[in-house]
């Protein structure tokens, strides 16, 4: 999960959509980045960069 400046926390799955390593939040971009392959993601989960070409899921966070 991160929490943005306002407070609101954005729950994403910390399962890349391309293999499934386990995504890191990147302070500096702002973004969950995954290490095997360098897939980007925004707070809310969507690609920024592939080679993942789906969201992060947060169907299972409730």
């Amino acid at each position: 999960m991160y929490r943005d400046e306002d407070g609101t926390v954005h729950p994403v799955s910390a399962v890349c959509t391309h293999i499934g390593c386990l995504v890191d939040w990147n302070d500096g971009e702002q973004s969950w980045d995954c290490p095997c392959h360098g897939s980007r993601f925004d707070c809310d989960g969507e690609v920024l960069d592939g080679p993942a070409n789906s969201a992060l899921s947060t169907q299972q966070l409730e």
